[in-house]
């Protein structure tokens, strides 16, 4: 079974022909108005001359059998037994597409009136496959053109290029003899130098050995020194700490005259301390007892006052004659506040 498969419409070839499609395609036939997405099968002739057996599915020719009127167009211009069947796809379309479709087919009609629909297609395509080959040779004929010139470009390059390295093979010859003759100056140079080298390293070690001598005995000499002068700051060290002695233990004498002066002095004030307190409490012992004699002459001079004043109130009673009082009265309950 071949199979060929169109994007739009779906075109598909079979070898074998069936009844039942058959069938199909008659009541298709009939029918003026196709549904939309559904198989329809056309009967379409060979063509003898070309010996082809595919139909043209250039762009034209692809929205050749996707309206009514161009399936009419079909039935009646082909008589004769079809060979192949072909399974249109028929999508939903807008009314604007149908029109321009059958312009397009009507102005193919008038411009070939004596040619099929298919032959204009097929004509249509191979003027396209033509004109796409004369494109290409022109392409290729322009990249000849380019890689001519860029060969002359590279051969032009390859020339200044040798040309300077001709220039530049010279240049590094010159360059080289004068590098030799430079190293050979250069060498003589470096010999007479190491020559004055070596007279100086020998200098150099003669001298290092004096100054190695000089440096050793410079420090014997320091380490001698260093012990002199160790050795008196010692004794040094020593009288300072004598004199330093002497005078802690003159300051320790100091120090006991004058505490003894001190004790001295607190004997003393103890002593005149201890004669003040004595005389004080003498003086407040004295006191008191004067106190206390002056308290009782008091007390007696009050109670002699105290016995006037009763005795004469009681004299004046008695003359009165109102109450009669005892003389002698006790008083005995009388203290200093009283």
């Amino acid at each position: 079974m071949k199979q060929i498969i169109c994007q739009f419409p779906s075109i598909q070839f079979h070898e074998e022909i069936y009844n039942e499609l058959v069938k199909n395609s008659n009541t298709v036939m009939q029918s003026k108005k196709p549904e939309a997405s559904h198989t329809v099968v056309i009967q379409v002739p060979t063509i003898n001359d070309l010996n082809i057996k595919s139909c043209d599915i250039s762009p034209r020719s692809n929205n050749l059998i996707n309206t009514p009127r161009s399936f009419e167009f079909y039935c009646q211009r082909f008589n004769t037994p079809c060979s192949e069947n072909i399974f249109v796809k028929h999508p939903i379309m807008s009314v604007e597409k149908l029109i321009k479709t059958e312009q397009k087919q009507r102005q193919q009609r008038n411009l070939f009136p004596h040619r099929s629909i298919a032959e204009i297609g097929i004509a249509i395509g191979l003027w396209r496959k033509i004109d796409k080959m004369h494109q290409q040779i022109d392409d290729v004929k322009k990249s000849h053109e380019k890689h001519n010139h860029v060969r002359q470009l590279r051969l032009s390059h390859t020339q200044k290029y040798w040309e300077n390295i001709v220039k530049r093979g010279k240049r590094i010859a010159l360059l080289q003899k004068q590098r030799s003759y430079e190293k050979m100056q250069f060498n003589k140079r470096k010999s007479d130098q190491i020559k004055v080298q070596n007279e100086l390293n020998e200098k150099l070690k003669i001298n290092r050995e004096k100054f190695k001598f000089l440096e050793n005995d410079q420090k014997k000499l320091k380490i001698n020194n260093q012990l002199t002068e160790n050795y008196l700051n010692y004794k040094q060290k020593l009288l300072d700490h004598e004199l330093l002695i002497q005078e802690k233990y003159q300051h320790l004498i100091n120090l006991q005259n004058r505490t003894n002066e001190i004790r001295s002095r607190i004997n003393k004030a103890i002593k005149t301390k201890k004669q003040h307190q004595n005389e004080l409490s003498s003086e407040i012992h004295w006191n008191r007892v004067c106190e206390k004699f002056t308290i009782e002459s008091n007390i007696q001079e009050r109670k002699l006052k105290e016995s006037k004043l009763t005795s004469e109130h009681v004299k004046q009673l008695r003359n009165q004659k109102l109450v009669k009082i005892p003389i002698s009265m006790k008083l005995t309950n009388l203290t200093l506040d009283n």
